[in-house]
């Protein structure tokens, strides 16, 4: 079997050498063969461009599994996770942590793939479901919901765009968009 590898540390102070040489030697006493690896050092940043790359390259199929030491080497949250691994699947990818010995290539790790999506989708479902509760009764007590309004004096938007005011200069001294101004400035 073709494998990537993910390794990421999140500060440059630390090495992705413990957890290459983890998977290296796993990945020999599977007889697979490592094709591709990718590698962050990165914590805080949304954007990790090996991770990046390894979802196009598994967009691609230029392998056929991921190998990780952990979980949270690959992503950060259960959402990221599983997003990730949706990915993989898509691509028919698998995905193996040797840590957790999940390995989405066996039954026991679909099932437990799947068991993981379960409790976040039930997760998920109880935070909306809360969320409409609290809207509801904030509504309930006379509570004004959803961003304030901002009043705009229409008279001073058209003397300061006959004026050759930019609709952007506009709408930053105004405290509102540049699409609230050219809305302002259409009607007659």
């Amino acid at each position: 079997m073709k494998v990537a590898i993910y390794l990421r540390v999140s500060t440059d102070k630390q090495s992705v050498g413990s957890q290459k040489h983890a998977i290296e030697n796993y990945v020999q006493r599977q007889n697979w063969e490592i094709v591709a690896e990718y590698s962050d050092i990165e914590s805080a940043v949304k954007r990790r461009a090996g991770r990046e790359q390894l979802f196009a390259d598994a967009l691609k199929h230029k392998f056929d599994a991921v190998v990780v030491f952990r979980f949270d080497r690959f992503a950060r949250s259960l959402k990221d996770l599983l997003e990730g691994l949706e990915l993989f699947r898509q691509c028919q990818v698998d995905f193996i942590s040797i840590s957790e010995e999940v390995n989405t290539s066996t039954p026991a790790g679909r099932f437990m793939f799947q068991l993981i999506g379960a409790m976040a989708e039930f997760e998920r479902s109880i935070l909306i479901e809360r969320t409409k509760i609290g809207l509801a009764a904030a509504r309930a007590k006379g509570k004004k919901l959803g961003r304030p309004r901002v009043f705009v004096d229409r008279q001073n938007v058209i003397k300061m765009r006959q004026e050759g005011e930019s609709l952007r200069a506009i709408a930053q001294k105004e405290g509102c968009s540049a699409a609230s101004i050219m809305r302002i400035l259409k009607v007659d």
